[in-house]
C-alpha cells in the first residue's frame, strides 16, 4: 500500500512546483528589466504561462512579484490578464485601473478594462475606456507581455485594430 501512495505523491509535488521549473522559450529582452535574473525569469514564466492558458499559474507568478514589490506595468497587466481570462473581471478591472496609474498610454489595459466593464454591466465605464482609446496616440513602443511572440511589444498597428474595435462598440452603443 504504501508503495502505491509515494507514486501519487511525488506526480502531486511534481505538479506543485510545475512554475519554479518553467523553462522560457526565446529571448524576451523587453520583460528581462531586473538586474534579478529569476525575477525576471518568473515574469516570462508568468507570460508563458497566460499564453498557454494557465491563468491561475500566470495569476500566481504575477501575484508573487507584486507580494514582493516587484510592480510595474507590465506585472500588474499580466496579473490584469490572468483574472481576465478566469472571469474575475472586478478583480481584472482593479488591476487594469492600476496599471492606467503608471502609464496612461496603455492602450491594452483600457482595451481589456473596457471588456471586463461589458462583462460586468458597467455600459458608461465601458463607453469611457473605449472612447479614451480613441484619443491616444502612439508615441513608442509599449512593452506588454501578451504578446510573447512578438518581441512582447504592442505594435501601432495593434493600437489602430483597437480603435477600429472602439469605434465598432461605440457605434452601436451610442448614447
Amino acid at each position: 500500500m504504501t508503495l502505491k501512495i509515494i507514486p501519487v505523491m511525488f506526480l502531486f509535488i511534481a505538479l506543485s512546483c510545475s512554475s519554479f521549473e518553467l523553462k522560457t522559450t526565446g529571448n524576451h529582452e523587453n520583460l528581462r528589466r531586473y538586474k534579478n535574473p529569476d525575477i525576471n525569469e518568473i515574469i516570462i514564466g508568468g507570460w508563458e504561462h497566460i499564453q498557454k492558458n494557465n491563468y491561475e499559474w500566470g495569476g500566481l507568478d504575477f501575484k508573487r512579484l507584486i507580494q514582493k514589490d516587484y510592480v510595474d506595468y507590465d506585472i500588474l497587466f499580466g496579473a490584469g490578464m490572468a483574472h481576465y481570462y478566469q472571469g474575475l473581471y472586478t478583480k481584472s478591472v482593479n488591476f487594469f485601473t492600476r496599471v492606467l496609474e503608471e502609464n496612461p498610454e496603455h492602450f491594452e489595459a483600457l482595451y481589456y478594462r473596457a471588456n471586463a466593464h461589458i462583462q460586468l454591466g458597467n455600459r458608461s465605464e465601458t463607453i469611457n475606456d473605449f472612447k479614451e482609446i480613441l484619443s491616444i496616440e502612439y508615441s513608442r513602443p509599449l512593452v506588454c507581455g501578451l504578446y510573447f511572440f512578438s518581441n512582447d511589444i504592442a505594435s501601432e498597428k495593434i493600437l489602430k485594430t483597437r480603435k477600429h474595435e472602439a469605434r465598432q462598440y461605440l457605434k452601436g452603443n451610442a448614447p
